[in-house]
This record gives structure tokens, sequence and C-alpha cells, in this order.
């Protein structure tokens, strides 16, 4: 008999109906995000497990609706009945869900078991609602406690243009669509091994990301100091964000930095040349403007 037997079983036998919350962001969701739902389904039971995520969007983090977050899911293999829109991740819905005959698990990471406080107190010395999940004989139903229980995080690593490119968090795979977006074959490469079949309508819906001007855009989630980079709700989170200078390092894994930079030099040196060429068609006898007194003023000198 498989474990998840085992806790069909317990909840067909005492009563209670078994809720285990997957809750995240998904920008964007991803066959690494698949395997830990799956090993989730493995240890409860398939039919106790649901995916948590709402329906909020902002840019440039969160490009993604619920709608576009599902139908990347279906891609990577979750079907629709595990996928449950929220306001509140760490919350059982009602009335889809009674709290009253309801075990509610909530599988997070490290920093949000840090910020949901298990095993906590209130001021006047009463538990707190979440405690850390031991076992389900010993949980209580949803109006009284939930239940938290870590989710082993899975790293995800993508081959593109013969690179190894690291995509496990949302910015270091939004900063990878990015670089390959305005390529065909690229863009196959990276929707095949998201979610394990090349489909263009993935890459429709990726293509809401935003497109970063440069390395520095503060839109693209980058930590900005140093205080930020030591605190654990960045450098450990499921969702957990790049280090300034990543989508740099990005680019240069999968050879496309000498491009940019290349192309940087084209407009550069085209923007001299029209400068050049104005400036020559300045006519000093009846200059027209400031700009261009000034600078016949200065062809005097």
């Amino acid at each position: 008999m498989f474990v998840a037997d085992l806790f069909e079983n317990y909840v067909a036998e005492s009563g209670p109906q078994l809720v285990v919350f997957y809750p995240g962001r998904f920008q964007p969701f991803h066959l690494g995000h698949k395997d830990v739902f799956a090993s989730l389904q493995n240890k409860f039971g398939r039919d106790n497990v649901y995916i948590a995520t709402s329906n909020k969007t902002e840019l440039p983090k969160s490009p993604f609706n619920f709608s576009d977050k599902v139908r990347l899911m279906n891609a990577a293999g979750v079907a629709s009945d595990r996928i449950i829109e929220v306001s509140n991740p760490y919350k059982l819905p009602e009335p889809q869900f009674n709290p009253a005959n309801t075990i509610f698990i909530a599988a997070v990471g490290s920093p949000d078991q840090d910020r949901l406080r298990p095993d906590s107190y209130k001021k006047d010395g009463s538990p707190g609602y979440f405690k850390t999940f031991e076992s389900l004989d010993k949980c209580t139903t949803a109006d009284q406690h939930g239940y938290v229980i870590i989710a082993g995080e899975r790293q995800k690593v993508i081959t593109i243009n013969g690179k190894q490119v690291d995509v496990s968090h949302g910015t270091q795979s939004r900063a990878a669509w990015n670089a390959v977006r305005n390529n065909p074959k690229l863009r196959s490469e990276y929707i095949l091994q998201m979610f394990g079949r090349d489909d263009p309508e993935m890459g429709r819906i990726l293509d809401k990301i935003p497109q970063a001007v440069n390395e520095e855009a503060a839109g693209v989630g980058v930590i900005a100091n140093k205080n930020q980079a030591r605190d654990p709700r960045y450098s450990m989170s499921l969702t957990k964000d790049i280090r300034p200078g990543e989508v740099g390092r990005q680019l240069k894994k999968m050879h496309l930095a000498d491009s940019v930079h290349k192309l940087k030099e084209e407009v550069s040196a085209l923007q001299e040349k029209w400068s050049k060429k104005y400036k020559r068609s300045i006519n000093c006898s009846s200059p027209k403007g400031f700009s261009q007194r000034a600078h016949c003023q200065g062809r005097k000198k």
C-alpha cells in the first residue's frame, strides 16, 4: 500500500476532508513546480492536494493572471481541478471548503513558514492558528488550527543555445525568456524544457513578460540593496528573485551578451553620425533656436 493510500484511507475513515495547498505566485509556473506538486500528491493523495494562486497581476514581476497560470500549469501536466484561485493562500476558502470538517495543511517554503509562525502564541497566551504538521492523527479541523509543512524546492535547469541556465525562480526564468523571445529556435527550446511540449500558445502567454531596457531595470525584481540580499525572505523564498547583474550573467551563458553589446555600439555610432551631419547642416548666418546659436558661437571660438 502506498503512503498516499494511507492518507486517503485515514480521511475516509475519520470523516474530515484533507486539503493541502501548495501556494505561490508562479510567474511563470514550470516543470520544477510540477515536481514539487507531484511529490505532495504522492505523500497526501492526488485528490487532496491543490495549487493555490491568485488572479493578481502587477508589472513587471507578476504579468500573468489566473487564466494564464492555469494554461501554463495545464501545459506542464497539472489538471484544472487541482488549481484554485484564492486571494489568501493561507486561509481555507469558504464555502468551497467547510473548516469544521476539513484538515488544512499549507505546503510552503522556509520563509513562509517563518511568516506563518507555527507553534507560536498570541499576546493573551493562547496558541496561534498554525502548527507544525506532524501526523494526521494529531490534527484538528481548520476551524481550530491549520498546519504547515515544508515543500522541498526543486532546481530547474534548462539548456539554451548549448548552455545550461538555472530558471528555478521567477526572475531567472523571466530574464531567460527575454533573452530568447526574438529567436524562434531558442523560443522553442525554452518552451519545450519548461513545459514538456513546444506549444506556441505558451509563447504568446510568456510574451506578456515585460522586456527590460537593461539589467539595472528596477521592474525585473532585482534585489536592490545589501540589506535585502541578507534577508532570508529574498534569498530563500520559493519565488526568489535574482541578484543584481544576474540578467547579464544569463545573457553571457547563452552567448547573447556580445550581440547586445555590439548592437549598443552600432546604435551609438549611428547617433554620432547623425549628430555630425546635423551639425554640418546648421546655417550659422541664421541659426534657429538657442541650441543652434550656442553651437555657432562655439564655432567662432
